[in-house]
């Protein structure tokens, strides 16, 4: 019953936050600096990610060129083997594949990793995070449900759409691995000496962030797809089951208020749940937290959450795919023309800008100026994956500059080739 009733408190207060949202429908004048097409500026991130992000001899993902400390890496990680699966490069997967095995080997268990690299690679090690050390690698722990969903993302992708056997059959053998350690572990994320990782509890109760539980039954729908065996499809149904209200909507976090939504979750872990077919109740479970998903992003011209939408339902209206497509135009690959041209993430200031359409929104602190329409993605605060952050925030995290920041094309390759497998180029 507390389940029920968290799930229409859930729908209820995120359908008046989006009836009261002073946000316009996407309707202004796509703004385009490079005229190149889609293909093409594809192609140019591609390889651009190619020569200047992956290192080691796991070819792990960095974000930017400068120190970093690893984030969310495993988040990108998946993010990116599931952009070389949809484009069909075997070789590309087959790396991606080797930095997310290496992912998994935290303290030689199935533990995931939150970062990993060669020791002496680019990963800094910052004090104030917690490391792991061994077989001349380091690894940086406190791995999180976001981690996880990204690493399930690279994995479903793997299995759904390479054409390599070896491929299939070493990401099956990770999904297993994954879920038999998760079951072992009590369903928490551990560090290597089994220490609870600080944002990785997954105990499915009353009370827990819907998006967790939902990255636990992804877990175990994988791994029952990669083997067919019951006893995960038990574990799952009758979490599933017990938790429908919260399944039903899964991110509650305001656009407006959060430059750093995390929406991007709902719709990579949806990709995998949606992929429920013999649960009937179950899968209507899944089609509303979509729904409900859907009705607070549709106006953003979000590519990639227009493009997922269109992949798992085939109902997306044309404007919006329309939309879509626009944001993607409006990317640049001619570099000296500031983010995301050529990487240079310099902080643009949006609210003294007269030519921006905006308001006030908000209450209390969390009042602030935003843009009514979504902005050009050019035109835009530097950040890391821009379809991650809110496309009203005006100034960004801090309105400085950040010029040792180098950003990658992983948004727009992501965007574009999962709308690719999706048919919608052909």
């Amino acid at each position: 019953m507390l389940d029920f009733l968290k799930g229409v408190v859930l729908v209820g207060l995120d359908k008046l936050a989006v009836a009261a949202y002073p946000f316009r429908p996407f309707t202004r004048p796509p703004k385009i600096v490079d005229k190149a097409s889609p293909k093409a500026k594809a192609d140019w991130y591609y390889e651009d990610i190619k020569s200047r992000f992956l290192y080691g001899k796991n070819c792990e993902f960095f974000w930017n060129m400068k120190p970093s400390d690893g984030g969310d890496h495993a988040i990108w990680q998946g993010i990116w083997a599931a952009t070389c699966a949809m484009r069909g490069s075997r070789y590309d997967t087959n790396r991606a594949l080797a930095g997310m095995e290496l992912l998994q080997n935290l303290g030689g268990d199935n533990r995931l990793a939150r970062a990993a690299d060669l020791i002496g690679g680019p990963m800094r090690h910052d004090p104030s995070k917690v490391y792991y050390e061994a077989d001349g690698y380091r690894y940086r722990q406190n791995c999180s449900e976001s981690s996880l969903i990204g690493h399930l993302y690279g994995l479903w992708a793997i299995m759904a759409y390479d054409q390599e056997p070896d491929h299939i059959k070493r990401a099956r053998l990770l999904a297993i691995n994954l879920a038999d350690q998760l079951i072992a572990d009590g369903y928490r994320m551990l560090d290597h000496d089994g220490t609870p990782a600080k944002f990785g509890d997954l105990r499915p109760a009353w009370d827990t962030a819907p998006i967790r539980i939902a990255a636990l039954c992804a877990t175990l729908l994988l791994a029952y797809k990669a083997c067919g065996r019951m006893d995960y499809r038990e574990r799952y149904l009758a979490i599933a089951r017990k938790y429908k209200g919260a399944l039903s909507h899964l991110e509650t976090r305001f656009v407006f208020i959060d430059p750093g939504y995390d929406d991007l979750l709902v719709y990579l872990v949806l990709m995998i749940l949606t992929t429920e077919c013999e649960a009937p109740e179950l899968s209507r479970v899944y089609r509303a937290a979509l729904d409900n998903q859907w009705a607070k992003n549709k106006n953003e011209g979000n590519a990639f959450y227009i493009f997922a939408h269109w992949f798992m339902t085939r109902s997306t209206g044309a404007q919006y795919l329309s939309n879509g497509v626009t944001m993607l135009a409006e990317f640049n690959t001619r570099p000296g023309m500031g983010y995301p041209t050529g990487k240079e993430g310099v902080e643009r200031i949006n609210s003294t800008d007269s030519s921006v359409d905006k308001c006030f929104w908000g209450v209390g602190k969390w009042r602030k100026q935003v843009a009514k329409q979504p902005l050009p993605v050019w035109a835009r605060p530097a950040t890391d994956f821009v379809w991650q952050r809110s496309p009203y925030a005006l100034d960004g995290w801090t309105g400085q500059k950040s010029p040792d920041e180098f950003f990658n094309g992983l948004d727009y390759c992501a965007a574009y080739y999962l709308a690719d497998k999706g048919g919608l180029w052909s």
